[in-house]
Formats: structure tokens, C-alpha cells, sequence
């Protein structure tokens, strides 16, 4: 949708949407659908939002990640080494009605080892020129 206020109108809603559905419990890919189906309702045909969801079980010690319209993220050890690379296997929010939308999450176990999950946020200049994206890390510590 791009930057500035028009592109973040849109994303209201939807922050408002994933913090209700989370206090009230509901499992990712719901949350996923719903987020979704709001986009549908509420921005212009050929906008999207493209998104990486992640939830950390650390009771049974795993993550599941739903990557939608983003560049890959990484799963690694703190030391570097790449455990998996994370592709982006769905459309972005908002790109296909519901009962088209897949929201399906893929699931991975944990290790005893400290890890991240790397995800590419956006490409500025200076990124294009070093060919290093600006990264947010989610961090598990067993």
C-alpha cells in the first residue's frame, strides 16, 4: 500500500484485530483468517499487506509461523548457523477473499539452543546498495 498515512489506515483495524483475538485465545491461523477478511472489507481492490505471524509455545517448545508476501526469514542459531529458511508460501492479507484465503501455519520444534527468527522488514537505500535488509529478530532462550 506503500508509506504514510494511507498505508497505515488500514493496519489499524488489524492491529486491533490480532490484539482482541489474542486475548481471547484464538489460535493463529483464525486470527490469520479474520485479519484477513477485515483487509477485504476495508481497503481497495489491488492493496495488500504482506505479513510474517509467529507464535513461540515455549510449554511445548515450538513456533508456528504463517509468512505472507515477505521476503524469506531465517531460523537461527545465535552462533549464525541457519537452521530453516522460512518462504513466503501464502498471498498477503487482503489479496483473496475468504474462502480462497489460506491461513494455514507451519509448525517447528525448538531446540535447547538459543535461536531467532530473522525477518526482513523493508529495503531501504542503504540496503539496496549493501544488499542487507534491516531485520527484526524474535528471540527464543530455552
Amino acid at each position: 500500500m506503500g508509506h504514510g498515512l494511507a498505508a497505515a489506515l488500514p493496519l489499524l483495524s488489524i492491529v486491533q484485530t490480532f490484539r482482541t483475538m489474542i486475548e481471547l485465545g484464538y489460535k493463529l491461523p483464525v486470527i490469520i483468517h479474520e485479519m484477513n477478511a477485515s483487509l477485504q472489507r476495508q481497503i481497495p481492490r489491488g492493496f495488500f499487506v504482506s505479513a510474517t505471524l509467529a507464535a513461540i509455545d515455549r510449554h511445548n517448545r515450538t513456533v508456528e509461523v504463517w509468512y505472507g508476501g515477505n521476503p524469506a526469514a531465517l531460523w537461527v542459531k545465535e552462533q549464525g548457523e541457519v537452521m530453516q529458511r522460512f518462504e513466503s508460501a501464502h498471498v498477503p492479507l487482503g489479496v483473496l477473499p475468504s474462502e480462497r484465503f489460506e491461513a494455514h501455519t507451519s509448525v517447528r520444534q525448538l531446540g535447547d539452543y538459543n535461536t531467532h527468527l530473522c525477518i526482513p522488514t523493508l529495503w531501504p537505500r542503504h540496503a539496496i546498495r549493501t544488499a542487507t535488509p534491516l531485520v527484526r529478530r524474535v528471540s527464543w532462550r530455552p
